[in-house]
């Protein structure tokens, strides 16, 4: 993704998840779970960039993290998302339809919120898209605290967009349910389309049970075909309750990852999720980053720097070194 090692930063309101794989992509380097504070981030909101600062400092003191670009994913229920259809346009007019669509849905005035889409799907009639938008405030709570750290972001996503790439393509309709530290996400999804989310914190597997009969009939245009279940908290109980109330075949969300044991994998699923893609730009239709992209070119000049710098102080020690001798 970035050439080297990938190390993607998962914050939830009391939990940080920070994982780092190798440059193919195939084994874990190292990883790190850490409670944060209270009052550190309420309402899914930063209160204190620069506690946030130290924090992630020490992380990456404490666990040996070296790479210092990230990509960052926030909590699902900070983000809205919607699925849009647009007719058949050319490209260089689609981003002012889904703008123009799009403050239909919008929760809040869009000069208001940072978005980004992605074509999800094409037919003769037009294009299904994918639109993704935050808060302005709210992400550069986030985006602060890790630039403040001395890290370098490139890439802002989130919980479903990862977990739905881990699914086999294909025309089938998938129920995601995916379950850590206190908090449940179920996605009604089909191939790359995100067709509805829910985020729920009870702990009782009945309340997610009329959580995930509620979507289905709430979505009920789109036929689900199987259920997924993710996460170290998914138990017997919740997976008897779903399957008896649903009656669909079920599978387990799976990562394929050296250097971590079955549990842990699930633990870390939804940062796990985030290596399994490419850093784009903003503006690509064909992926997400809620990143704006002046950051994403501030923060790539930036690494540069620190790059230019880090080689010429080696060139010049080696120099000093051959002189001395």
């Amino acid at each position: 993704m970035f050439g080297k090692s990938f190390v993607s930063i998962y914050f939830l309101p009391n939990k940080l998840l920070v994982i780092e794989v190798s440059s193919n992509r195939k084994k874990v380097v190292r990883h790190a779970s850490v409670d944060l504070p209270d009052g550190l981030i309420e309402n899914y909101k930063v209160i204190d960039p620069v506690n946030l600062a130290k924090i992630l400092k020490s992380v990456w003191n404490k666990f040996h993290f070296n790479e210092k670009t990230v990509g960052l994913i926030l909590p699902e229920f900070s983000i809205f998302t919607k699925l849009l259809k647009i007719p058949r346009l050319a490209m260089s007019e689609l981003n002012e339809a889904v703008n123009w669509q799009a403050q239909e849905y919008l929760p809040t005035q869009i000069s208001q919120l940072i978005t980004d889409w992605k074509i999800v799907d094409r037919s003769s009639g037009g294009f299904d898209i994918l639109l993704v938008a935050v808060n302005k405030d709210l992400l550069m709570g986030y985006v602060e605290g890790v630039e403040k750290a001395g890290l370098f972001p490139l890439m802002v996503e989130i919980p479903s967009v990862g977990l739905v790439r881990l699914l086999q393509k294909g025309d089938m309709a998938n129920l995601i349910i995916c379950k850590n530290f206190g908090e449940t996400i179920l996605i009604i999804s089909q191939n790359e389309k995100i067709i509805g989310t829910s985020v729920i914190h009870s702990q009782s597997p009945d309340e997610l049970v009329k959580t995930a009969l509620r979507m289905i009939n709430h979505y009920k245009e789109t036929k689900v075909d199987k259920i997924l279940f993710g996460g170290l908290e998914i138990n017997e109980e919740i997976t008897q309750k779903v399957t008896n109330a649903i009656k669909l075949p079920i599978e387990r969300l799976k990562f394929s990852i050296k250097n971590l044991d079955e549990n842990k994998i699930q633990e870390y699923l939804i940062p796990l999720s985030m290596s399994g893609t490419e850093v784009s730009e903003p503006s690509d239709p064909s992926s997400l980053n809620l990143l704006p992209l002046y950051l994403v070119e501030k923060y790539k000049k930036e690494r540069l720097k620190l790059q230019v710098w880090s080689l010429t102080l080696t060139i010049t020690l080696f120099v000093w070194i051959s002189f001395l001798v």
